[in-house]
């Protein structure tokens, strides 16, 4: 039977989790509530389970460089703009995508880029503070049609949704 006395109870903050440093880490929101003890251990598998790698949230600003095979190089930006499942939007060197994230994977094309002149199918694999690019691109404009490239990004700060 019960004891007479009621479970004790652990105070807690609501928590959400953010993108920080590679990892998922929660953030208070000021929000309280009260939780019993089985619960709160409860809460804090949940808490693990959605900070493994697989299920990482990659929203922020990525900066690196990029090489292609046509032997250029320059800098790159990818920004990670919203997550909702596995539709994630945000923008890749200047151009807005829609693409769809496996696990620690994204991706997206974009179709029409350089003044209408090239399509990009473009594959990013995640890996805590890094992600690795790589494109192949088709240039309707200019020869060699098609060549491929790819970048060695490095995260540098989470930002908020678009605009």
């Amino acid at each position: 039977m019960y004891n007479s006395v009621p479970p004790p109870r652990v105070t807690a903050s609501f928590a959400w989790l953010t993108r920080s440093r590679g990892q998922l880490m929660p953030v208070v929101t000021g929000r309280r509530i009260r939780l019993h003890p089985v619960l709160w251990m409860a809460t804090s598998a949940c808490l693990l389970l959605f900070s493994t790698p697989g299920l990482a949230q990659f929203r922020g600003a990525w900066e690196g460089h990029w090489e292609n095979s046509l032997n250029q190089r320059g800098e790159a930006r990818l920004f990670i703009a919203d997550e909702y499942g596995d539709t994630v939007r945000g923008e890749w060197d200047g151009y807005r995508f829609e693409g769809r994230r496996h696990h620690d994977e994204l991706n997206f094309r974009i179709h029409d880029a350089n003044r209408g002149c090239t399509d990009y199918e473009v594959r990013v694999a995640f890996d805590g503070d890094t992600a690795r690019v790589n494109y192949d691109a088709h240039d309707h404009c200019s020869e060699p049609h098609r060549y491929s490239g790819w970048e060695r990004l490095h995260f540098r700060e989470e930002r908020g949704h678009y605009h």
